[in-house]
């Protein structure tokens, strides 16, 4: 290389261009680039200002620090190509052939300084320099390209969507230009990925997975671009399956990840993005192993990465959704803990402003709701919402996930709500969910989401409140989610069940039977629609379990009892004990065995209800909005052992906590006339045992109050009132007010109601002494009520046989004992265990004398035979069980006889039946 510097101008020129072509061919030799530096810098020195060698000078000093910088780092090197560089654009003419390469150079090295500074004005004049190179080089495909990436980078710094546009349309020049150049195709790929990133439109995810496979098409196979490639063609069918929702895209997702996988096993960004693909998968299986490899794959991919990788964020945010999952599956408390660390430290280590910081502050907020709905610990409640708040302040209207953050918004103020029993909180929920399907799409695949959430929250604030029009709302919206979701996925299911108990809380409310049994259809289609390992499978039968008892307590069919519990019970053989949804599903098991022990009497059920009732008080939080109907339940239960064993204790335990369920609900609950009338029913039944004057005044003014708050549409009315009339006439002033109050009970209850029993019953024995008729035809009708309760029943016909005896009405009396004989085999059905069944029967040993007697006094011998005979063979099968033993056969062949005494069961059981009480929860009293 001739150190030498001539003076004369085209030799000059061919010196300085001879210099540059050395320096871009050995860019390595330090020694000979210090050379050339020094060289060049004396040219500059020694050449006049106007020169025409001047600017070659110039051009060869620039490039030569510039390769010096990329040699060594000294960031003066850089800053002084910059600045000669500049100096040598400017000292060439624009028409000069020259201009274009020296404009790009300069833009090229303005962008490794803002590479390293962050300027944003290094950037800005980087894409005016690309952009004169292009325009004073038409057609040149590397000036477009370079302008194309200057743009986007430009565009991921300010956020300026022309400027992504203008990058794309760029690509899309330059593929048409070079369409074999797997490198063009995997940018633009890129870049209308990114885009649709940000504006949802589905033609550019669309084309980013067209030009993902191109590029693996056309390039190299071997290397590591092509596990690149192959890892972001996963992510893009991954991005196309999450808005559309189509099964192949994510099975091709997950194909295209693990290829990658293969051919480069410590990629973070293949790692991570296998994972996302393999948590879907899980989400829509249930499958647990996807879940567990998700996990691992992004611990290593956050172990594998360099502190300062931009992607480092992105893998520990995708780890704490994976782990947050992985907890609501497992309820394994290190996996949340390590969520919220990653969350954390993912939104600590991502720049304000940075695209993906909301998606960053929402996985994180749904980390700390999970530790909140467990621990209920409040700093996490308002972390939650206020990361989820900033979320949807942050993501302007039109985005394609500004509808995904008002969901979340919606989810969490529900369920904070669901915690502390704050209205205006469910207020906020219910528009954020309402906001989030305004701003869904009609095709998006968050609209059928956004609908159910919608639904939900609707539900919520109707049993909160009890305004019809919330509930009307609540079914349309579930209605629209199961029409607009697929089918065949686990949302669907999910979609089922709500509109499932929003139906069971309509019938409910009106009493409507086609609502309770397209209900329980629609939870059957549910759990049918789950694999039997899928973590909501155990949610989805303890909502089965909740329409079956809610359809016999209406129609008294003890199949749907039997169904309820079985269904309960699988809800939690299949919950961890650790899960937050344990004690729920304990608390609703022991409701249906208490409701079969008020039934069938089986003392083992109630036994049970007390355990389950117990469970649910100790292991809910006395600040949550459930807790007061635990202490009811419970309560209830105490008080059904108290009539059956007498210990006072129970039924001081049972006024004891029905005391505090009131207490400790909101003033303006829509149940709490349930609450004050079953304490009522329970404090009267000490006044009973006690004699206690202070106790009847509790039970009149709590049952007063019962009346008082529950509206006289409310399925609970009628028992309210009717458990009003059962204090008052105790007290002798109390009589037209409780004969009053029947009478309006009596009206609001339909003719076939199973409750219609017990007004009756309580009406027969308010007027027996006023009216003698009036009360044996009030028992007759109770006894007639096929949908009642049997023991009620069998009650009403004791006192209409035993009042009309008293008056001498023979006939009458042999009438009503004569119904009481013929309801014993339902009373003490072999369902029913023999301890149970002696207990019920045993009461009732003298009926089918007291019946033959009253017969022969009503001079009709052959009846009274009859009666006897009756009444001998019920006790006979029942007590003694004569029929033939199964004991041998079950030795012989087990699934035989289990088969057989199924068949007898269901041949022995009634027709319909009734627990005391409707809707649950609620007792009348007697």
């Amino acid at each position: 290389m001739d150190d030498g510097i001539v003076q004369d101008p085209d030799v000059a020129a061919e010196q300085a261009a001879t210099m540059l072509r050395w320096v871009f061919d050995h860019p390595e030799d330090q020694a000979a680039l210090g050379r050339v530096i020094d060289l060049a810098e004396r040219a500059v020195g020694a050449t006049p200002e106007h020169h025409p060698a001047r600017a070659d000078w110039l051009a060869v000093l620039s490039v030569a620090l510039h390769g010096r910088f990329e040699n060594l780092g000294e960031p003066s090197d850089l800053d002084r190509a910059i600045d000669t560089g500049r100096a040598a654009v400017a000292a060439i003419a624009t028409d000069h052939p020259a201009r274009a390469p020296r404009l790009a150079h300069l833009g090229g090295a303005l962008q490794r300084r803002f590479a390293r500074t962050a300027r944003p004005e290094d950037l800005d004049e980087a894409v005016d320099a690309w952009r004169a190179a292009a325009v004073a080089a038409p057609g040149h495909v590397p000036f477009l390209s370079r302008l194309a990436r200057a743009l986007e980078a430009r565009f991921q710094l300010a956020g300026r969507m022309s400027d992504l546009d203008d990058a794309v349309a760029l690509g899309y020049a330059v593929v048409d230009a070079s369409p074999t150049d797997a490198s063009a195709l995997s940018w633009l790929a890129f870049a209308v990925q990114n885009r649709f990133e940000r504006t949802g439109q589905l033609s550019d995810v669309d084309r980013a997975v067209e030009l993902w496979d191109r590029a693996l098409r056309v390039g190299s196979a071997g290397g590591r671009a092509r596990p690149v490639r192959q890892s972001l063609l996963c992510f893009a069918l991954w991005l196309r399956y999450e808005r559309l929702g189509q099964p192949s895209d994510l099975d091709r997702a997950v194909d295209a990840g693990r290829a990658a996988l293969a051919a480069w096993p410590t990629g973070g960004i293949v790692l991570s993005n296998l994972a996302l693909a393999l948590r879907s998968q899980f989400a829509r299986s249930g499958h647990r192993p996807l879940l567990d490899e998700a996990v691992d794959l992004l611990r290593r991919a956050v172990q594998d990465a360099d502190a300062d990788d931009v992607d480092r964020a992105a893998f520990r945010s995708n780890l704490a959704d994976a782990l947050r999952l992985r907890f609501e599956r497992t309820g394994s408390w290190p996996d949340l803990d390590e969520a919220i660390e990653a969350g954390r430290a993912a939104l600590a280590a991502t720049a304000d402003g940075h695209f993906r910081q909301p998606a960053y502050r929402s996985n994180l907020a749904l980390s700390l709701l999970a530790r909140y709905e467990r621990a209920g610990a409040p700093a996490d409640g308002d972390e939650a919402v206020e990361l989820l708040r900033r979320v949807v302040r942050d993501t302007p209207h039109g985005h394609p996930n500004r509808p995904m953050h008002l969901a979340g918004l919606a989810i969490t103020l529900r369920q904070r709500f669901e915690r502390t029993g704050r209205l205006p909180e469910l207020d906020q929920a219910v528009e954020a969910a309402q906001a989030a399907l305004e701003a869904a799409p009609a095709d998006h695949p968050v609209r059928p989401t956004c609908l159910n959430i919608l639904s939900v929250g609707l539900r919520t604030r109707f049993e909160r409140t009890g305004r019809p029009p919330d509930l009307d709302r609540s079914i349309e919206a579930a209605r629209a989610a199961v029409r607009a979701a697929p089918t065949d996925g686990v949302a669907h299911a999910s979609f089922l069940s709500d509109l499932a108990l929003a139906l069971r809380t309509r019938s409910l409310r009106s009493g409507a039977q086609a609502d309770l049994d397209e209900a329980v259809e629609l939870m059957h289609d549910a759990v049918r629609t789950l694999p039997a390992d899928h973590p909501d499978r155990p949610i989805l039968q303890f909502n089965l379990g909740l329409a079956l008892r809610a359809r016999f307590e209406r129609s008294g069919q003890l199949p749907d009892l039997h169904r309820s519990i079985e269904a309960g019970q699988a809800a939690v053989d299949a919950t961890p004990v650790q899960h937050t949804f344990y004690v729920r599903s304990r608390f609703n098991l022991g409701l249906a065995l208490w409701a079969r022990y008020e039934r069938l009497g089986e003392l083992s059920d109630l036994d049970r209800a007390i355990v389950e009732g117990r469970v649910a008080v100790d292991g809910t939080p006395a600040d949550h909005p459930t807790y007061p109907l635990c202490l009811s339940t419970l309560g209830l239960a105490l008080r059904g052992r108290f009539l059956r064993a007498g210990e006072p204790a129970d039924l001081d335990q049972a006024v004891d906590l029905l005391g505090r369920a009131v207490r400790a609900l909101p003033a303006d609950d829509h149940n709490r006339g349930i609450h004050l009338s079953n304490l009522g029913v329970i404090t009267l039944s000490r006044f009973a045992l006690t004699g206690d004057a202070a106790d009847l005044d509790r039970a009149i003014a709590a049952a007063r109050s019962a009346v008082d708050v529950t509206p006289r549409d409310h399925p609970a009315h009628p028992v309210c009132l009717t458990n009003l009339a059962s204090a008052l006439w105790l007290r002798p002033s109390g009589f037209a007010e409780a004969v009053q109050l029947l009478h309006r009970a009596l009206r609001l209850t339909p003719p076939d109601h199973p409750l219609r029993t017990s007004t009756l019953t309580t009406f027969g024995l308010v007027i027996e002494a006023r009216d003698p008729a009036a009360a044996l035809n009030a028992w007759r009708q109770a006894t007639e009520v096929t949908s009642g309760s049997v023991p009620v029943r069998v009650n009403a016909g004791g006192f209409w046989g035993r009042s009309a005896a008293s008056r001498g009405r023979w006939a009458d009396a042999a009438d009503g004992y004569a119904a009481t004989v013929a309801l014993l085999p339902l009373l003490a059905w072999r369902g029913a265990g023999r301890a149970s069944r002696e207990w019920l029967l045993a009461a009732r040993s003298g009926t089918a004398t007291d019946a033959a007697g009253c017969a022969v006094a009503a001079d009709r011998p052959a009846r009274a035979v009859a009666l006897l005979e009756s009444g001998r063979g019920v006790l006979w099968s029942q007590l003694l069980e004569t029929r033939t033993d199964l004991d041998a056969l079950r030795q012989a062949d087990p699934a035989l006889a289990a088969a057989l005494d199924a068949v007898r069961t269901a041949l022995d059981a009634p027709v319909a039946d009734m627990p005391v009480g409707s809707p649950p929860g609620i007792a009348p009293a007697g």
